[in-house]
């Protein structure tokens, strides 16, 4: 299977993620942080495409590596109602297995470390029934490099995307917008001062004059309405991008860091 690398951003009763997926040389990375830049917390967790099939043995329903891993990934990508992924804790887990949900499961609430693990959970609902994938994911206290590196290149990702195909395609929008009711606005002057300097002429044309007015001042109103919004955009995206470089340069700083300790 060719190697991969992707990530998506998901939400898990409440809480939004982060999850990252990667295939090196048969063997599944995952990580999942949290994407709250105030309290962040990651979990970790690699599997051998030995220990996939196994655990897919396990439940009865057996697949392949590639594709339990194309599984995974149609869930992250929310491609399909047959297969998603959720994130449990470790009483979590034990819950579904009191609840017959995963009969094979062993306890996870053995051990000191339980509380902190995490397990990430793909079901694949097949007709009558619904099977069970619990990859299981423990705390990375201090990230490793390879950790470090992998959320800079989601950042990187992030903020390309975010530079290159959302902001402009919306400010160009925005800009559009805004140019035409200037124009609107320009026609609409000329207009009114034309019938102005001709007011003499009777009480017809001032009444024209007078919705003129009226409309002029609609047209302005509008204007000022769109230049706030198109101001706020452009306020947004930047406050957007300068969270994702902050981001982008703590963890480089950080991977840098360790890389030299």
């Amino acid at each position: 299977m060719e190697d991969l690398e992707t990530s998506a951003t998901l939400e898990f009763h409440g809480v939004r993620y982060v999850v990252t997926l990667q295939v090196q040389q048969q063997l599944l990375h995952l990580q999942v942080e949290t994407s709250s830049s105030s309290s962040p917390s990651i979990w970790t967790g690699s599997f051998p495409s030995t220990d996939i099939e196994q655990l897919t043995r396990q439940t009865g329903n057996s697949k392949r590596f590639p594709v339990f891993v194309q599984m995974l990934l149609t869930a992250l990508r929310r491609n399909s109602d047959a297969v998603f992924v959720d994130l449990l804790t470790a009483a979590d887990l034990d819950l579904y297995r009191q609840r017959k949900l995963q009969p094979g499961l062993t306890s996870t609430t053995d051990g000191s470390t339980a509380a902190g693990k995490r397990y990430l959970i793909l079901t694949y609902a097949v007709e009558f029934d619904r099977v069970h994938y619990p990859l299981p994911l423990v705390p990375a206290l201090s990230p490793s490099p390879e950790i470090l590196q992998r959320t800079i290149r989601r950042l990187r990702q992030a903020l390309e995307a975010a530079e290159a195909n959302g902001a402009p395609s919306g400010h160009a929008q925005l800009a559009q917008e805004n140019a035409a009711l200037r124009e609107e606005n320009r026609c609409l002057k000329n207009t009114l001062k034309q019938h102005c300097d001709g007011a003499r002429e009777g009480d017809g044309v001032m009444n024209s004059t007078a919705e003129l007015q009226r409309e002029l001042q609609t047209s302005i109103e509008e204007n000022k309405e769109l230049i706030a919004l198109y101001q706020q955009f452009r306020e947004d995206s930047a406050a957007e991008t300068a969270q994702l470089r902050a981001e982008l340069d703590s963890d480089f700083r950080l991977s840098r860091t360790i890389t030299r300790s």
